[in-house]
């Protein structure tokens, strides 16, 4: 006799290095890019950002994100059932998360302050 409830799964296994290019749409500038001018900014050029989880319990997990000189530190959780999507935070902004497959996250970035905002949506890669 069935339950009607699915077996549980278990989060996707997320400590490593991953990689991904990021462009950006923003408003004044930020600790990674620098606007041409005032008003809204298409950052054309990409930059490869690395993000390294350290630690996963369960869902939740810590590391943090690095892009030339910069490096910030990097909290998230997957959201239960399906564990295919979360969200994480870095010093300053945050990511939706959505889990592709084993090796390949889509994340979506941003931030909101009184002198700058940013978007930037990209892949990351498990290397």
């Amino acid at each position: 006799m069935s339950t009607g409830l699915s077996q549980a799964q278990e989060p996707p296994n997320l400590v490593g290095t991953w990689k991904g290019m990021a462009q950006a749409v923003g408003i004044g500038p930020t600790p990674y890019r620098l606007p041409d001018g005032p008003g809204p900014v298409f950052f054309d050029k990409e930059m490869e950002f690395t993000y390294t989880i350290t630690e996963q319990h369960g869902a939740r997990f810590i590391g943090n994100m690095s892009s030339g000189s910069g490096k910030e530190t990097l909290i998230g959780a997957l959201q239960a059932p399906a564990f295919t999507s979360g969200t994480m935070l870095d010093d300053d902004g945050r990511y939706s998360v959505s889990v592709r497959d084993a090796g390949t996250i889509d994340v979506c970035y941003d931030h909101l302050y009184p002198k700058n905002k940013v978007v930037s949506c990209f892949t990351l890669k498990k290397q």
